[in-house]
């Protein structure tokens, strides 16, 4: 497995527009994700934040496995999971940057018993710290 680390998003948004995803990056990540291929090994995807928007293009450049699953708008596990679910694996899911930190431990179970009830039905999941938190 590869794992990209590019960050495309901030908490709330893109950090840059669609057009501008495809212009600068999609050549180059779909030549990894076919290397990858090639070679019998996944291509996995890093980008913190908002990245809801680009996910169709980064599937049609051969990304396998989306990382990590925060919780920011667009990234809702049962609607990846409905859109995505048949052709990307996810891998997070545990927020660090707030359960983990702020959350009361029942409320931070039952979000991340919702996260594994959308995104790993069909063991297509690595559920992982989503961010880990230094203070």
């Amino acid at each position: 497995m590869l794992r990209v680390y590019d960050d495309y998003g901030t908490q709330r948004s893109l950090l840059l527009s669609v057009p501008m995803w495809r212009q600068f990056f999609a050549a180059n990540t779909r030549r990894l994700a076919e290397l990858c291929h090639r070679h019998g090994a996944a291509f996995m995807q890093h980008s913190c934040g908002a990245v809801r928007p680009p996910i169709a293009d980064l599937l049609e450049c051969g990304m396998d496995i989306l990382d990590p699953v925060q919780k920011v708008e667009g990234l809702e596990p049962e609607d990846l999971q409905h859109d995505f679910g048949e052709r990307l694996a996810f891998h997070g899911g545990i927020d660090t940057q707030w359960y983990c930190r702020v959350a009361a431990s029942m409320k931070f179970a039952r979000r991340q018993s919702n996260s594994l009830r959308y995104l790993a039905p069909a063991e297509d999941m690595c559920s992982a710290a989503a961010r880990v938190s230094r203070r």
